[in-house]
């Protein structure tokens, strides 16, 4: 009996656990849009950091990356390398796209291609590029990540099918909501305590972006 006692009291802290987890999870608040300008000045102040952060990464603009995809599309393809459940969110639209996982599954066909890989806000996506090219593949970084394709007012899809539009960006935390106009942020509740990760971004990384 003392045992099953025992049994049964951790269950129920257990449950009371993962209740009181949830509804923390539902009942965090929703953060204050930032008017647009504002959106824009903190994107491109974390975009300069990380240019100082990694030197010797490329980074290329969405206007630059785009040109590139037109012109070059035998030479360039983008890498999406968030975790599986932002990606599910939405994804940049285009043939051209692949996650992390499928550019390291498909790594031979695309050896002679530029990888320009993409995040949120473009943290991890200079760690990936810097991870690829310590390996001898060509890669960069896009400048602003998905945040700054929104930002250009370009398309989204579902990256559950990669064919329906959406206006849902997963922004990561509700600290880098800086989405472009029209397009709703949605973020994990608490972004230190979240599950899947493919490319670890520390406190103390994200403690250097606290904007002014």
């Amino acid at each position: 009996m003392h045992v099953e006692g025992l049994a049964l009291i951790a269950s129920g802290v257990a449950a009371a656990a993962v209740a009181g987890a949830m509804a923390w999870q539902f009942l965090a608040p929703k953060p204050r849009i930032l008017p647009l300008a504002e959106r824009k000045r903190k994107l491109a102040h974390a975009e300069e950091v990380f240019q100082r952060q990694f030197p010797k990464v490329p980074h290329v603009t969405v206007q630059q990356a785009q040109q590139l995809l037109q012109q070059q599309p035998d030479s360039y393809l983008l890498v999406d390398v968030r975790n599986r459940d932002e990606q599910a969110v939405s994804m940049v639209e285009g043939s051209n796209v692949l996650t992390l996982e499928e550019y390291r599954t498909q790594q031979e066909l695309h050896q002679s291609k530029t990888a320009l890989c993409y995040c949120t806000v473009g943290y991890r996506s200079s760690v990936a590029a810097q991870e690829l090219m310590s390996e001898g593949l060509q890669a960069a970084n896009l400048q602003g990540g998905i945040l700054a394709w929104t930002q250009e007012g370009l398309p989204l899809v579902s990256g559950r099918d990669r064919k329906q539009p959406t206006s849902k960006v997963h922004t990561y935390g509700a600290t880098w909501a800086y989405q472009g106009e029209g397009y709703e942020p949605v973020y994990y509740s608490n972004m230190y305590l979240r599950s899947g990760v493919s490319l670890q971004v520390t406190r103390q990384d994200l403690s250097t972006l606290h904007v002014r």
